[in-house]
Order: structure tokens, then C-alpha cells, then sequence
């Protein structure tokens, strides 16, 4: 996996509260999806999903750091001092996320995925 969790900042405050991964080596974001799910008592993984957060797809290089943040705000892209880059990303959420110790973090690297969409009874098979 070339993209990686590396900590939650400022859990439990809205304005602040983000993911932060860095991808290493480079690689295309949209084969990775965040899902933010529950541990138990005993640090076993819940089954059920929160929230998910699926990036678009966009090549980015080695070393780059990518910034979820919880709040609503618009994609941007930052150069920093030493020539890397800082990609933001909101989820678009009111309440904090990682305001709950057994909250977590899951990232998927998916680069194949199959999708189903509903098209009414018209196109069902008999």
C-alpha cells in the first residue's frame, strides 16, 4: 500500500479535527477509500460504517501528504517549503468524527471496484 494513515489531529474540534496520510511512493488517490468505523472493548473491528470517504481519482507524487479534514470546505492543493505537496480534502461533516476513543480510521486500497446502480423495474430481469 503506497498511501497511509498517519494520525488524527485535533479530534473532537470541528473547525480543525483531520485525517492525515502520507503517500509513499507516489501513486493515484482514487484507489483508496477512508472508512470510519467502531472498535469494541476488546479492540475487535465493528462491522458496520460511519462514515466513508472515497478520493477522486488524481496522481500524486512520493512524499506528499494528503489532509482530510471533517468539516465542509473545497478540494486545494498546497506547495510546501521543501517542494512537496499537501492535498485537502473535506468530508463535509457538522459534528466531529473522532471525537469517540473507539472510533477508527480503515483505509482500502480498491483499485478495482464493481458498481450496481438501480435503474427502476423497467431494466430488471425476468
Amino acid at each position: 500500500m503506497t498511501l497511509s494513515i498517519r494520525n488524527v489531529v485535533d479530534a473532537g474540534l470541528i473547525d480543525s479535527e483531520r485525517l492525515v496520510l502520507r503517500m509513499d511512493p507516489g501513486g493515484d488517490l482514487g484507489d483508496y477509500a477512508v472508512l470510519l468505523t467502531y472498535t469494541d472493548e476488546s479492540g475487535a473491528l465493528k462491522t458496520g460504517v460511519k462514515a466513508a470517504f472515497w478520493f477522486p481519482y488524481k496522481e500524486v507524487a512520493a512524499g506528499s501528504l494528503v489532509v482530510i479534514y471533517t468539516k465542509a470546505g473545497e478540494e486545494k492543493i498546497r506547495e510546501r517549503k521543501d517542494g512537496g505537496h499537501t492535498y485537502f480534502y473535506y468530508w463535509g461533516e457538522t459534528e466531529p468524527l473522532w471525537d469517540d476513543k473507539a472510533t477508527t480510521a480503515i483505509l482500502l486500497n480498491a483499485p478495482n471496484w464493481t458498481k450496481y446502480q438501480n435503474l427502476g423495474e423497467e431494466d430488471a430481469e425476468e
